[in-house]
């Protein structure tokens, strides 16, 4: 007799990840020539020849930290909710098809070295918010939904930790490509 093994809640999310980015690049294949073009804007805003001052970079974090800060506090809400881990399993899908979008445009737009300026413009921020994430995901997918003060300071150390890079770091490794 075979056994049915339920698909755990780390698949779902996994297979939602891989259907937005089936589903983002087919919607990036599909797009029209001068939407593709656009991408130019992206080279003009991550490669410019004039370095921010640091005043700039100041106001620049400020807007990025408040931002970050705001989209985390809202999923942080979400994970509280009954909804929790549909509204996870769609903002998976989402992050999948984003990110292959934006793949597919730049490696339109750049060729062969596409991946890797991909890669240039994650870095590296993606690592707190990646864990950071994480970390809002697998709350999510709990059966009780507790508030966590303690990890919640965690939380805003590692958005923080991400704008930091985001602003600062980040134009070091985009100098690179």
């Amino acid at each position: 007799m075979m056994k049915i093994r339920r698909i755990s809640y780390e698949d779902r999310l996994f297979f939602c990840f891989l259907g937005g980015i089936l589903g983002g690049t087919v919607l990036a294949n599909l797009l029209s020539g001068e939407l593709r073009n656009q991408i130019g804007y992206f080279d003009a805003l991550f490669l410019t020849e004039t370095p921010l001052t640091w005043e700039e970079k100041h106001r620049l974090f400020g807007f990025v930290f408040r931002q970050r800060l705001l989209e985390t506090a809202l999923a942080w809400l979400i994970g509280l909710t009954v909804m929790a881990a549909p509204v996870f399993h769609l903002l998976t899908f989402c992050m999948g098809g984003s990110m292959a979008v934006l793949i597919s445009v730049i490696t339109f737009e750049k060729g062969v070295f596409g991946l890797p300026f991909y890669v240039a413009t994650m870095l590296p921020q993606i690592v707190p918010y990646m864990v950071l994430f994480l970390v809002l995901a697998s709350w999510a997918g709990e059966t009780s939904h507790p508030i966590r003060p303690r990890a919640s300071m965690l939380l805003l150390a590692l958005v923080a930790m991400g704008a930091v890079f985001e602003v600062y770091l980040n134009p070091y490794f985009l100098k690179i490509f």
